[in-house]
C-alpha cells in the first residue's frame, strides 16, 4: 500500500498539481449526465447523440438494440438520453447530434430512423456519418505535447488507450 502512495505521489509530481478551483466553480450544482458526456467527447473526439423520446419510449435502448448501429456509434458518439427539461424545441422522439461543446449539428427526427417502432439502422448510420469526427493525427498530437513539455519543463504521459 505504501509502494502505491509513494508512486501515486511520483506521478503527481511529474504531471504537476491540479491547479485550485476558483469558487465561483465550487457553487455550480453537480454536473448533469449531458454535461458529463460532452467532456467525455471533448476528450476521446467524439460527438454527442442525444436520444429525445417519447413518454414510456426507451429510444436509447432501441438504438442500442442493434448491433450493427451500437457498434458504429460506441465509437463516434457519447449516447445520452434527454428528459422532458432537454433540448424542449424539438419535437420527440428525435435524436440530436451535439459537438462536445453543445453546439447542435444535427437533428433527426422519428420519420429518419424508426418505422413501426422498428430502428432503420442503415438510414440511421447514413444521417450521421457526416457528422463524425475527423480522425485525430497522433504524430500531430506527440509534437505538440513534445513542444509543451519543453516548455514547461513537464514530463508527458502517453496513454496508448486512446480510442483515436
Amino acid at each position: 500500500m505504501y509502494h502505491r502512495l509513494q508512486l501515486l505521489g511520483l506521478v503527481v509530481a511529474l504531471i504537476g498539481a491540479a491547479p485550485a478551483q476558483e469558487p465561483e466553480a465550487k457553487a455550480l450544482k453537480a454536473p448533469t449526465e449531458l454535461t458529463k458526456a460532452r467532456r467525455r467527447a471533448a476528450v476521446h473526439n467524439k460527438r454527442v447523440l442525444v436520444a429525445l423520446p417519447k413518454p414510456g419510449q426507451d429510444l436509447a435502448a432501441l438504438v442500442r438494440s442493434d448491433r450493427a448501429v451500437s457498434r458504429t456509434l460506441r465509437y463516434e458518439f457519447e449516447l445520452v438520453t434527454g428528459g422532458a427539461g432537454l433540448h424542449t424545441s424539438v419535437a420527440r422522439p428525435a435524436l440530436v447530434v451535439e459537438d462536445a461543446s453543445g453546439k447542435r449539428l444535427a437533428t433527426f427526427a422519428e420519420a429518419a430512423f424508426l418505422a413501426d417502432g422498428k430502428l432503420r439502422g442503415k438510414e440511421l448510420l447514413a444521417a450521421v456519418k457526416p457528422h463524425f469526427c475527423a480522425p485525430v493525427d497522433a504524430q500531430e498530437k506527440l509534437a505538440a505535447a513534445m513542444a509543451t513539455a519543453k516548455k514547461t519543463g513537464k514530463n508527458i504521459l502517453i496513454r496508448f488507450d486512446a480510442p483515436w
